[in-house]
Parts: structure tokens; C-alpha cells; sequence
């Protein structure tokens, strides 16, 4: 309980991992008043504190604006920020009408090769790891930190 009520007071932003430190820096450059994680939110090595967390955690996400994902890392002390690869996709520009298909819109889109968003971000370390997978399922949108370039999601 001593580590339970030291968090309450506080924790020195130099104590959180890499990872933490950077969601934090990106929350306030995008003008976000809040964030949420998981594992300072939750008392860990507590299955009741779990169980009353974990349901209530789709009104998080209902209410989220953006998840923060550091996709391309391997651990919380690597950190959302890795050194950018400009020419590793070559987006394709479309413009198109859809004729006759309810529920698709016309507009412009973006299209990369499908690779691309498997090789980073579906077969990346972050998804290996087994609670990610309500995150995915859950979030409205994602901003992944891949290895070599940022992604979005929106569901």
C-alpha cells in the first residue's frame, strides 16, 4: 500500500518509462487534457482493482479521443519515437465515385501497399502482446509509433 498511496501523491514524471514520458509529451502537443494509462490506472497484483477496472473499460474507450500506441516497440523504456523512413511508402492518390455501393463515400483516399500496414503494425511486438487486443478492437481511433513512420486507425 505504501507504493498505492506514494502514486496518489504524485509520481516525478523522470520515474515513468520512455514510452509513458513520450505518450505524455504527445497528449499536450495535441492539446489533450487528459490521459489514461492502463498500467498507472490499474493496482497491479490485484485481481479485485482489475475486475472493476477492466469493466468499466469500454466507457474509456467511448469516451477517448485517441489511443496511443507505441507499436514498434519492443518494451516501455524504448519509447514512441524512432528515427523516420520518408520513402518507405509511396502513398498512391485516387480520386473515385462510387456507383451503386451503399455506405462508401466519394472522395479522395490514400492507398499504400498492404504490406506496409502488416508488416508494421499487425506483425509488430506491440500486438503480440495478448491485452492489446480489446485496445484494437475498442478505440475509435489510433495513432501507431511504428519503427520507421507514424500510422493511423479509425474504426
Amino acid at each position: 500500500m505504501a507504493t498505492l498511496q506514494s502514486f496518489e501523491e504524485g509520481i516525478p514524471i523522470s520515474k515513468l518509462s520512455n514510452t509513458f514520458r513520450d505518450a505524455i509529451t504527445i497528449t499536450r502537443r495535441l492539446s489533450i487534457g487528459y490521459i489514461r494509462i492502463d498500467l498507472l490506472c490499474i493496482i497491479q497484483d490485484s485481481l479485485l482493482d482489475w475486475q472493476q477496472e477492466s469493466a468499466k473499460i469500454r466507457s474509456f474507450y467511448d469516451l477517448s479521443f485517441l489511443n496511443i500506441a507505441a507499436t514498434g516497440s519492443v518494451n516501455r523504456e524504448e519509447g514512441c519515437f524512432k528515427k523516420s523512413n520518408p520513402f518507405l511508402g509511396r502513398p498512391c492518390e485516387i480520386h473515385v465515385t462510387w456507383f451503386g455501393s451503399p455506405g462508401l463515400l466519394p472522395g479522395r483516399y490514400i492507398c499504400l501497399p498492404c504490406f506496409i500496414w502488416n508488416q508494421h503494425v499487425e506483425n509488430s511486438p506491440l500486438v503480440k502482446r495478448a491485452w492489446v487486443l480489446q485496445k484494437q478492437f475498442l478505440a475509435p481511433r489510433t495513432l501507431h509509433f511504428g519503427t520507421t513512420q507514424l500510422f493511423w486507425e479509425y474504426c
